[in-house]
């Protein structure tokens, strides 16, 4: 799948690992949420957390490819930064 079905809170939690991770089934769009069940599971398991966690690190540090919602709701590129990984998400991972 081109992007993940992955939902994280921290929510106050002092390490990132302790927040909820959940992963889900689908799109959270109307054309699917109108015509169909989706499900949204938690992930309690630490290691599977830990591994999930990696893989959004990955993706929050990506500076090549990555786009940013603005405030009102526009994307913006992001821009690369010097001693950034200059690698993008799928060669990251990939690697």
């Amino acid at each position: 799948l081109e992007h993940s079905r992955v939902f994280y809170f921290r929510q106050g939690a002092a390490e990132a690992i302790d927040g909820r991770f959940l992963i889900s089934s689908a799109d959270w769009m109307g054309r699917n949420m109108h015509r169909r069940v989706e499900l949204a599971i938690p992930i309690e398991d630490k290691p599977l957390r830990e591994k999930i966690w990696h893989v959004l690190s990955v993706m929050l540090d990506d500076h090549r490819l990555a786009w940013d919602m603005q405030p009102d709701g526009f994307y913006v590129r992001r821009s690369f930064e010097a001693g950034k990984n200059p690698l993008g998400t799928h060669e990251t991972l990939m690697n």
